[in-house]
């Protein structure tokens, strides 16, 4: 075996390491949440307050709200982090870099086997999945039943990464572990397949919402639509890791974006005789968007060449929740249905939830909330992040006109946290 063969080991593997975690999936982030909502489930087609109401359903901003300050609200601002991890990837990935060390130090005499560990540990990792979402929101709101007003401004950005390793260079491992080998040849660098891809997606969006109320036989039934400016991101770069070259990155040349016009609509009505009952509908992104990643050549890398037909493609669609919710001036109850499924992108889970929430006023000014929420579409075919059951909590001070919040989120594979801060008067 070759003198140099532990000192150019590791830079074989290295290569092969990033690229474990590097084919990522464009898929579009999920809809803004408010805190409240997260709290609760998920839910606010029935039951969100006047903040909440601009991102659930513009109806309810010409609603009684009982014990809400029904006059003016503002959040400044609310944010959520969200992390999923299918298969404890930081920890597979920790294992693979202390092999890693290991070869550093490696002698001729377990270069083999801990080649043979680090191929299995790749092939582990291969198919795993890791996503964050990242949100970050503000509103306003005027309820009134005549003519409710609200305005919002939200971004949020998503980005899923898949381990994808090159069978050729768990070959190579493969090899190196047999001994069967001329190192310097197998080795030289140009001949490695393993890459790095990084991609991501982001929506921005402002809106403004108005509400009203109009007779419907014998009831009033609320009204609202939210016409919203949105622009569509994208972000997808694939290179050659030993041939990247920080001084010839030109980002924009990997990015793509595109504006538009687009409006949420939604009714409510309030039942019982002491308005105790109330039913939502709502219906976000009425219309259609969509926007490919950028096109590029990746034939020396991958063999394929990213033409129209086979870009990535980040789709927006009409998103249809029914709700109900039930409340006094001490509980909420709620809950939200998806009437409609939201469409998977690669390996990504098609999703139409069911959520359930509620909330508990221990004092004026204390909050308790808890929900869960089940994924009624089907996750045949989804080979990263599986959305199966999520349960959420939160709590809310209120002291005053102040409005500190905070909620948690947390799954098989998923946690997330948010956090809160307005004014209602």
């Amino acid at each position: 075996m070759p003198r140099n063969s532990s000192k150019r080991f590791p830079h074989c593997t290295l290569v092969i390491l990033i690229s474990a975690l590097s084919t990522p999936v464009l898929a579009a982030p999920p809809s803004f949440q408010d805190v409240r909502s997260m709290g609760m489930g998920g839910t606010g087609v029935a039951a969100a307050r006047p903040s909440g109401a601009v991102y659930h359903n513009p109806a309810l901003l010409s609603l009684e709200h009982g014990h809400w300050q029904n006059d003016f609200a503002i959040t400044l601002p609310g944010a959520y982090g969200r992390f999923a991890d299918s298969e404890d990837v930081p920890d597979e990935i920790d294992d693979i870099q202390e092999t890693i060390r290991e070869l550093e130090n490696s002698n001729p005499g377990n270069v083999r086997s801990n080649a043979g560990r680090l191929a299995d540990q790749l092939e582990g990792v291969d198919g795993d999945t890791l996503r964050g979402d990242l949100g970050l929101g503000f509103n306003v709101a005027k309820p009134g039943q005549e003519l409710g007003l609200g305005f919002h401004m939200s971004g949020r950005l998503r980005a899923t990464i898949q381990g994808n390793i090159s069978e050729q260079d768990i070959g190579d491992l493969r090899t190196i572990e047999s001994g069967i080998f001329d190192l310097n040849d197998l080795l030289g660098g140009d001949d490695l397949e393993s890459r790095g891809r990084v991609q991501a997606t982001a929506i921005l969006e402002a809106g403004v919402s108005f509400s009203t109320q109009m007779d419907l036989g014998q009831e009033r039934i609320a009204i609202g639509i939210t016409p919203k400016y949105m622009q569509l991101r994208t972000f997808d770069y694939i290179e050659n890791v030993d041939d990247f070259d920080d001084d010839d990155f030109n980002a924009s040349e990997f990015e793509t974006q595109k504006n538009g016009v687009n409006f949420d609509i939604g009714a409510a009505i309030q039942a019982g005789d002491r308005d105790q009952w109330r039913y939502g509908v709502s219906i976000r992104n009425v219309l259609p968007m969509s926007l490919k990643a950028a096109r590029q050549d990746f034939t020396r890398l991958t063999g394929d060449s990213l033409g129209d037909d086979n870009r990535p493609e980040m789709k927006i669609r009409p998103l249809v929740t029914a709700g109900v919710a039930h409340s006094s001036s001490f509980h909420t109850l709620t809950a939200d249905l998806d009437l409609t499924r939201t469409r998977a992108f690669g390996p990504e889970a098609e999703t139409q939830w069911l959520s359930v929430g509620g909330e508990i006023n221990l004092i004026d000014w204390i909050n308790l909330r808890a929900g869960a929420r089940q994924n009624l579409a089907s996750n045949t075919g989804a080979d990263g992040i599986e959305e199966k059951t999520q349960f959420t909590a939160g709590v809310a001070f209120s002291p005053f006109a102040l409005r500190i919040e905070i909620a948690a989120l947390l799954s098989d594979d998923e946690i997330g946290a948010a956090a809160e801060l307005g004014l209602a008067f």
